[in-house]
């Protein structure tokens, strides 16, 4: 078994575990404290990669929300005459460290919430997301000189469209509803689908990866406040 069937498995095991404890435990009811109708957040985590993620909620039910998810990424694209180091400035989790030149996007997605309890939540999503990637490579650069053509082998700038369809399934902590500003934690599973250009470059070697086909985990922070 190679380690990401092992980190897969105990990942697994791990949500089923924590829902069982969830469950088993006497869920106090949120309808105590009155909750707030909407919630507004963000996710610090997501600058790390070049991006702002800003989630809307709206409660549908006393347990029961319905989120909006929105993100944006940029970084922006340097001209390899300016840069110093030929093969781009940035590398992130989504490129799996590997360096380029610029990024461009955005992403949509919806996330259905259910309160176990007044702090705990299980939640399922989904997401769609395009990315403009710039990177540089070695290519034959073809040039006419004295009416005669020249091929030269050096760095240039290429451009990678992906588009990438996601799910999720998590589990995760809140704040209590009683204060107007909140912090939430998430964790799970999730599963991607990306489409590209197959001759350029992917940025698919790792979970978190541009052009990562296949399970993903899932984890992260928001920081928001309520509207009574």
């Amino acid at each position: 078994m190679n380690r990401n069937n092992i980190f897969i498995t105990g990942l697994c095991g791990m949500l089923f575990s924590a829902t069982a404890q969830l469950q088993a435990q006497s869920v106090q009811s949120i309808t105590e404290v009155t909750p707030p109708r909407y919630a507004f957040s963000v996710e610090p985590l997501y600058l790390y990669n070049g991006a702002l993620r800003v989630n809307a909620e709206k409660r549908i039910e006393s347990n029961n929300w319905l989120e909006l998810n929105i993100a944006g990424y940029w970084l922006p694209h340097e001209k390899i005459e300016t840069r110093e180091d030929k093969s781009g400035s940035y590398f992130t989790s989504n490129s799996n460290f590997e360096r380029f030149a610029g990024l461009g996007g955005a992403s949509i997605g919806g996330t259905y919430k259910h309160f176990l309890s007044r702090s705990f939540f299980m939640s399922l999503g989904v997401s769609y997301t395009c990315y403009r990637v710039w990177y540089t490579d070695f290519e034959f650069n073809k040039y006419r000189e004295d009416d005669l053509t020249f091929y030269e082998y050096r760095y240039q700038d290429f451009t990678q469209i992906f588009n990438k369809f996601a799910g999720n399934f998590s589990l995760g902590a809140r704040s209590d509803f009683q204060h107007s500003l909140f912090i939430e934690y998430y964790f799970g599973i999730g599963y991607a689908r990306s489409f590209y250009n197959k001759n350029k470059r992917a940025y698919d070697d790792a979970p978190f990866g541009f052009g990562h086909n296949g399970i993903y985990p899932a984890a992260g922070i928001k920081l928001g406040f309520n509207i009574w």
